[in-house]
């Protein structure tokens, strides 16, 4: 039962956006102003607000860091090496691995997590989830840079890179967030309760932007490595992250952090770099529709066993 509460909210607002999108009740130019809303507006005021109080980063959630990126970088090499058995071609290729690492931690990650905690406005800054918040900035950042390397077959163009992630807002406000809360200084009370406002709001209008283009999404390419892919980001990487979480002995809380992450399906931003460097934007699209429904198989075991 307390699975299904902490995954129903969550998943009914993606069905809400993908039934309201369904029937044109909220077509395509509303859904992109929306989602542009939740991208520029309201989830870096709950992420700015949440790293501000979270002070400076303990010892634990740098360690955090390293199990999940350690994951990653796995799931990488475990992912370029059965792209190379399977004979992806080229193009597809750096979209084959990408896609099955970059997850989509803000709009999915920080949701279940909020609703795992109980706390899905982050009113009172937990500081297991205003943690999660440092760990996600720090991972969007690491999968950017890994996936603009990915992309330019190994190469690091720097100006490339910037585009994709100093100017990130997700990125800029929880790094911002946290040299506010390193500072030690308080956030003034009539922007802590805007931020706290604008921040309530990011949940739901990130859920329903996910649904709304999962209904615009169409499945095409090569099914497939559609689902190889996104079975290796929703099953695979949490069985890694969950391996390493293990042998370095993490508690069960910061163990459905890590998993939680690991499990999140493949980010939208996937399909911006696919189709901005010269990848397999079906390929993206693809994975980025069926790892969404898959994951709620995945997190439901990630929850049941943390």
């Amino acid at each position: 039962m307390h699975i299904l509460q902490v995954l129903a909210p969550t998943m009914l607002l993606i069905a809400m956006g993908a039934g309201l999108a369904w029937i044109k009740f909220l077509g395509k130019p509303f859904i992109g102003q929306l989602n542009k809303l939740a991208f520029w507006i309201a989830l870096p005021a709950l992420i700015f607000r949440a790293a501000a109080h979270a002070g400076t980063p303990s010892l634990q959630t740098l360690l955090l860091i390293g199990v999940i990126t350690a994951a990653t970088i796995l799931t990488a090499i475990l992912t370029w090496g059965i792209a190379r058995g399977a004979r992806v071609a080229a193009p597809a290729r750096s979209t084959f691995i990408a896609s099955a690492y970059f997850g989509n931690l803000a709009y999915i990650g920080i949701p279940i997590l909020a609703h795992s905690l109980g706390r899905i406005a982050l009113g009172d800054a937990p500081e297991l989830l205003a943690s999660s918040v440092i760990i996600m900035t720090a991972m969007i950042v690491i999968n950017n840079a890994l996936s603009v390397g990915i992309f330019q077959g190994g190469k690091f163009d720097p100006v490339v890179l910037a585009r994709h992630v100093l100017v990130n807002p997700l990125v800029i406000s929880g790094c911002l967030g946290i040299l506010f809360g390193t500072s030690g200084l308080p956030v003034p009370h009539v922007f802590d309760q805007v931020l706290r406002t604008l921040g309530a709001t990011a949940v739901p209008l990130a859920l329903l932007c996910i649904g709304g283009s999962l209904e615009m999404t169409p499945l095409r390419g090569h099914i497939p490595w559609i689902a190889g892919v996104s079975a290796i980001k929703v099953f695979a990487m949490p069985i890694l992250a969950w391996g390493i979480s293990r042998a370095i002995g993490l508690d069960p809380a910061d163990t459905r952090v890590v998993l939680i992450f690991a499990a999140c399906p493949t980010a939208v931003v996937a399909y911006t770099m696919a189709s901005q460097m010269n990848g397999d934007e079906a390929l993206a699209a693809g994975t980025i529709a069926v790892s969404t429904v898959a994951s709620f198989a995945s997190l439901a075991v990630v929850l049941a066993i943390t």
